[in-house]
């Protein structure tokens, strides 16, 4: 059953969403004026569910077409089943007469409704693990975009490496995890790559030339024991003994360099020193003493030259790729300056105090290790100039690498993704596995339906009814018979048949004829191996050409068909048995829509819904009805009519629903002999007789096309209908 249905097409009188509530009842009773929207509820209900042209409209809830279709008889229904061929197909029905292969029959459509709803559940239920299973791929999905979020923006130096996977959540996630995981963590970073990304796109990017070894040749003197040696003068000198045991041997030489000969004092106490003394002073620091101080002055000098010659590498400071070595070279650097400085300090305080022993420590360990940074870093030059020849190919290399970094950091995400896909898989299977059990046991059921429907099955029983309807109806010049292939009906009249004879007859005989095709058609089914479904049944306008009295006959038949019937239960209460899922009416007449009413309240509140359409400039919209409204609308006619500002077209049509209401209806008389008076005759009013008289779906545009509409001419034309039919009196209340 449908609770509402949501109607919204541009090109329609629907121009905003309008929601159509059916409050659940199975018979929904839908009145409005020509070009309110009637036609377009009919023509969706029609072609659902395929809605190519209904795209933005829906049904609430959803129907299962498994065990659930829509009837809908409308110009469509007409067209598809009369105009097309020259030939109706067949209604199947089921006879009587082989009670138990109907029972068999019954028995399976009842399994097989339930097998259907079984097979929804599953259908549901595998909507549902689809719906979780995308709520986590799109959590997955997330976790990976953090790829794009961080590397598209900001530097965007490695922006290069999303290209052709950024697009969408769903590329770069299947990219990530269609890459294998590395056997061990990437050894480089980030920042290196973007690194050498920057380097290898510099516009004035050239080779970087090697860096020398750090050279020192102060090895050799570091390595001469003099430095560490107490030096002593002239062994054999009568003062050497003296200057032994005053241990201090480089305060007398420097004694000597103050010594004034003229004088011959002490430079230090200022005493008279004899010729003599001073001899035996100069004899003890000889030739051999003096040639140890010079060796010793030489070998410092030459060691400060190595140590002034000895500059610190700038290029760890300029060249970004060595930073990484930067901070290991400075520290080691600083460590060899000290140790050499230092030695160089020692010499020096040797050479002026030659009897003090010195130690001079080794650089070679220091020397060793700067040139071991410097070999490493010249690798890291060697690659990068080979990567600098090889531009391209580099770069693609590091993209490579930066996904596996990628690959590697969210390991565990994919991982995850993995396992739940596993989980996600057997879950889909069971379900899959449940509903193909449903479908073999559907195929089993509906086998035995087309088995025993061969048995009583037949079209004989559709035609008789529709040809005694038309008898009912009075119709007796044409009915159908069977064509001599098997399956099809052929409309004929009298003893002759006639090729495409549907679209000979009459637009109030084809109305009919169709009709009462189509309540046949809701009884049975197109063809013989069908399964009879649940129905909706859809009735659009379906008397706007026929004559008041089969009008009258054509409802009947509708309540006698769809309408459902009802019965006291032992409370007291009203038991409501339909006799289809739900029944549309939809009518532009008044009185078609009074006489499908439910004239007692409990049956109408318990099993309809009355509804109204109207337009405004803003679109059609839809409001519920009481059926006390029904008579105000006639009220409601007669304002539009007095107006003679309103439009010709709703005017005329106003005119046409009072003469509809008030004497086919209400009076029960029929108009063709007024019309016919000598009164009406007039050429002033054939306008007027010729748009009461025609179907109305067209003749609202005839005013505007031939200018025909004339305000008085109309009113009085209207005048005299009530004048010549004895009810003037009525007429000069309701213009009052």
């Amino acid at each position: 059953m449908i609770k509402s249905i949501k109607l919204k097409k541009e090109k329609s009188c629907y121009k905003g969403e309008t929601i159509l509530d059916t409050n659940n009842k199975n018979v929904v009773l839908i009145y409005g004026l020509n070009g309110t929207g009637k036609s377009t509820i009919a023509s969706y209900l029609h072609s659902f569910p395929e809605c190519s042209n209904f795209s933005d409209c829906s049904i609430n809830p959803n129907l299962d077409m498994q065990i659930e279709e829509i009837l809908v008889y409308n110009k469509q229904f007409i067209e598809e089943t009369f105009y097309t061929e020259n030939n109706i197909k067949g209604i199947f029905t089921l006879s009587k007469e082989n009670k138990e292969a109907k029972t068999k029959i019954d028995s399976a459509n009842k399994f097989l409704e339930q097998l259907y709803k079984q097979q929804k559940e599953a259908e549901e239920k595998r909507k549902k693990e689809d719906e979780q299973w995308n709520k986590k791929v799109e959590g997955f999905q997330n976790k990976i975009w953090e790829i794009k979020r961080q590397y598209s923006g900001g530097d965007r130096v490695l922006q290069y490496c999303l290209q052709g996977v950024q697009s969408s959540k769903e590329n770069l996630f299947n990219h990530l995890l269609n890459m294998k995981k590395p056997t061990i963590e990437p050894t480089k970073t980030i920042e290196e790559l973007k690194n050498e990304v920057n380097n290898l796109n510099k516009q004035d990017a050239v080779e970087i030339p090697r860096i020398p070894l750090m050279v020192f040749n102060g090895e050799p003197i570091e390595k001469y024991t003099i430095f560490g040696e107490v030096i002593t003068g002239n062994k054999g000198s009568k003062v050497s003994e003296l200057i032994d045991n005053l241990a201090n041997a480089d305060w007398v030489k420097d004694g000597l360099s103050y010594l004034n000969l003229n004088t011959n004092q002490c430079p230090f106490c200022q005493q008279g020193i004899t010729s003599k003394i001073i001899e035996d002073l100069k004899g003890y620091f000889d030739k051999t003493y003096n040639d140890i101080l010079q060796n010793l002055t030489n070998l410092k000098d030459k060691y400060k030259e190595e140590v002034e010659n000895t500059q610190k590498i700038d290029t760890f400071d300029n060249i970004s790729i060595l930073n990484r070595f930067k901070k290991d070279y400075e520290i080691t650097f600083n460590k060899f300056m000290n140790v050499i400085r230092n030695n160089l300090l020692r010499m020096e305080e040797k050479c002026k105090s030659p009897g003090t022993k010195v130690v001079i420590e080794s650089h070679q360990e220091l020397l060793d290790r700067l040139n071991e940074i410097i070999s490493n870093a010249n690798k890291i030059i060697e690659e990068y100039n080979t990567k600098l020849q090889n531009k391209q190919q580099e770069i693609d290399h590091i993209k490579d690498t930066f996904w596996e970094i990628q690959r590697f950091k969210y390991d565990q995400t994919v991982s995850l993704y993995t396992t739940t896909l596993n989980s996600h898989k057997q879950a889909i299977n069971e379900i899959e596995h449940e509903y193909k059990e449903y479908t073999t046991q559907i195929q089993e059921q509906k086998g035995i339906i087309t088995s025993e429907q061969k048995n009583v099955i037949n079209i004989d029983e559709a035609i008789e009814n529709i040809n005694a309807l038309l008898l009912d109806l009075g119709i007796t010049d044409f009915k159908i018979i069977k064509h001599e292939e098997e399956g099809l009906y052929r409309i004929t009249r009298g003893d002759q048949t006639e090729e495409e004879i549907f679209k000979s007859l009459s637009e109030g005989e084809k109305m009919i004829i169709s009709f009462l095709y189509f309540t046949e058609q809701c009884k049975g089914r197109k063809l013989a191996n069908d399964a009879i479904k649940k129905r909706i049944i859809v009735i659009d306008d379906p008397v706007s050409s026929l004559s008041h009295i089969h009008v009258f006959n054509v409802g009947r038949l509708i309540k006698e068909r769809f309408y459902p019937t009802f019965q006291r239960n032992n409370d007291g209460g009203l038991d409501i048995k339909n006799r289809c899922e739900q029944v549309f009416i939809l009518t532009h007449s008044l009185y078609f829509f009074y006489e499908m009413t439910e004239m007692n309240r409990e049956k109408r509140h318990a099993s309809q819904t009355l509804i109204r359409l109207y337009k405004d400039r803003q679109g059609s919209h839809i409001k519920s009805m009481s059926y006390e409204e029904i008579q105000s609308d006639y009220q409601a006619y007669w304002s539009i009519i007095k107006n003679r500002d309103s439009a010709p077209a709703l005017i005329a049509n106003c005119m046409r629903n009072i003469i509809e209401y008030f004497f086919n209806f209400v009076e029960k008389r029929d108009l063709n002999n007024t019309f016919n008076s000598e009164k009406l005759k007039d050429i002033r009013f054939q306008a007027f007789n010729r748009y009461i008289n025609r179907e109305s779906h067209s003749l609202g545009q005839n005013i505007y096309d031939f200018k025909e509409f004339n305000y008085d001419n109309f009113l009085e034309a209207f005048r005299l209908l009530f004048e010549i039919e004895g009810y003037e009196t009525h007429y000069k209340k309701m213009m009052k």
